[in-house]
């Protein structure tokens, strides 16, 4: 066998080896293609065939066009072998268990293929890959890559802070409470019960000197979860991950901004389960064509910025100094009400076991005060004082009187 001939069984043998992969691989993918969407799977069907059968007359018009047509002198065979071998080797590409593969001609998608080894014509062809697993994404980019700029300047992103994937943040301006709210008495600090209507608008559990009640703009960061589940029909909806995260902005703003501005921060947080889920419907609606699922949305937070959270950490603490300032007033009263208490139940006792008047105790109470402190002066000052101290001496003497009862003098009369 010459050359020449040798040359021809080996194309021969690679048409041959295309053909069957061809049908291997169309009778594979298309028992496990999804049912629901027939004329798609025709179509990518025929995509298929339409690859596998256009390869081979590919090399074959090569080898004719080389052979035929050969510049230099020589065997043609050799080299035309070994770069139609070459190609083929190098058209080879794999789809990992994770992920999903699909072919496409300069852009468009063909037809998908098949976890493993795959045939992607080298310069032809091109295998798009994408993970099938669920994945978390930050809208309107990762907080490393939003851009906020500088008080008082514009946040104008360059092109290359956009091709670099920076994006300025979400900002949403919140409601606050209606001044004309904030002086009716029906409102006051710390009430937990509802509160009256103002103006169609209905709050409950209001504290008015609660900043998270003022009129504030906030950042709104959106995280979503979510994965493809039709990559052809992801890829030709919308082209790319970039595109479908703008896209999910702009429906995630527009949401937002028919809530929030009509209630206050604190409602957002207090009510952030109800609103989240306002989200997750909103966007499943939005991405409902687009071969890409949506598992769960949310607001990852409510930022005020540096400054404003700042000032309310002071008015919290203040807030906080004042609550601590009333408590210790009403420990402080409480204890001299109990000591109010119990000295006149002391007083109450003396008196019925006395027998004596309620001003000859408190008079005696009285002077047992004025004595107590031997080591400090007295001063009775005016007419008023002296009648007082009078008052003393004689309801003293009326309970030296009380105490010299027979009752008390000792056995044997002794004095």
């Amino acid at each position: 066998m010459n050359l020449t001939s040798a040359f021809f069984v080996l194309v021969l043998g690679l048409l041959l080896f295309l053909v069957f992969r061809k049908k291997k691989q169309v009778s594979s993918t298309t028992s496990k293609e999804n049912d629901g969407n027939e004329d798609e799977n025709l179509r990518y069907s025929q995509n298929r065939k339409m690859v596998w059968s256009i390869m081979p007359l590919i090399y074959l018009v090569s080898i004719i066009i080389v052979f035929y047509s050969w510049p230099i002198t020589g065997d043609p065979i050799t080299g035309t072998g070994l770069a139609l071998l070459f190609h083929f080797l190098a058209s080879w590409r794999k789809v990992g268990e994770k992920e999903l593969g699909v072919i496409l001609f300069y852009g468009r998608p063909l037809y998908p293929v098949n976890q493993g080894p795959c045939y992607t014509p080298w310069l032809i062809f091109q295998l798009s890959k994408e993970t099938r697993l669920k994945k978390q994404y930050e809208i309107p980019a990762e907080p490393e890559k939003i851009f906020r700029a500088a008080r008082d300047q514009p946040e104008v992103l360059t092109e290359k802070m956009i091709a670099d994937g920076f994006r300025p943040p979400i900002r949403i301006t919140f409601a606050g409470i209606k001044e004309e709210a904030r002086k009716t008495d029906e409102i006051k600090e710390g009430d937990t019960g509802p509160v009256t209507q103002k103006k169609d608008r209905v709050e409950e559990n209001v504290a008015v000197d609660d900043p998270l009640q003022e009129r504030v703009t906030a950042e709104t960061p959106i995280v979503v979860w979510g994965r493809v589940t039709d990559y052809i029909r992801f890829l030709t909806v919308i082209g790319s991950m970039d595109e479908a995260k703008k896209q999910l902005e702009d429906a995630a703003v527009k949401v937002l901004s028919q809530h929030f501005p009509k209630i206050t921060v604190a409602d957002a947080l207090r009510d952030k389960e109800r609103y989240d889920a306002e989200l997750l419907k909103a966007l499943k609606e939005t991405t409902s064509t687009w071969g890409f699922t949506i598992d769960d949305a949310a607001v990852k937070n409510i930022l005020l910025g540096h400054e404003l959270n700042t000032e309310l950490q002071k008015i919290a603490e203040a807030r906080a100094k004042k609550r601590r300032e009333k408590l210790e007033g009403e420990g402080a009263g409480a204890k001299e009400e109990g000591t109010l208490n119990g000295r006149t139940a002391g007083l109450v006792k003396m008196k019925k076991d006395l027998g004596v008047s309620g001003h000859a105790v408190l008079a005696a109470e009285t002077a047992r005060g004025i004595t107590s402190n031997p080591g400090q002066k007295t001063v009775i000052v005016g007419a008023a004082g002296v009648q007082e101290l009078l008052g003393l001496v004689a309801a003293s003497g009326e309970t030296l009187k009380a105490l010299k009862t027979p009752d008390s003098e000792p056995e044997g009369g002794a004095t």
